[in-house]
């Protein structure tokens, strides 16, 4: 008997053959940089490492890596949290 394709690829088939934006799926990390001092993320799994200089956030393919200076977590409350400081870099490591 053929497998059933998951709800993500479905939704994921959807948004390839149409306009939609990405965010449409459920749980999907969204990342939003305002400025260069505000970084929101949205579907985080928790902090795996915080440091003045650095905080690392997991999501559901790996990582989300935030460097900088001064960086603190300003807000964190159902599924999202705001990093605020001097950011200079923002990475992602897959795992």
């Amino acid at each position: 008997m053929p497998s059933r394709p998951s709800k993500n690829n479905i939704l994921q088939q959807i948004l390839d053959r149409t306009n939609l934006s990405d965010e449409c799926i459920p749980g999907k990390p969204v990342v939003e940089l305002l400025g260069d001092c505000r970084l929101l993320i949205e579907n985080h799994l928790g902090i795996v490492e915080y440091h003045c200089d650095r905080i690392s956030v997991r999501v559901c393919y790996g990582m989300v890596v935030v460097q900088g200076r001064n960086l603190k977590l300003r807000q964190m409350s159902g599924g999202k949290l705001l990093i605020v400081g001097e950011i200079d870099c923002i990475g992602v490591k897959r795992m």
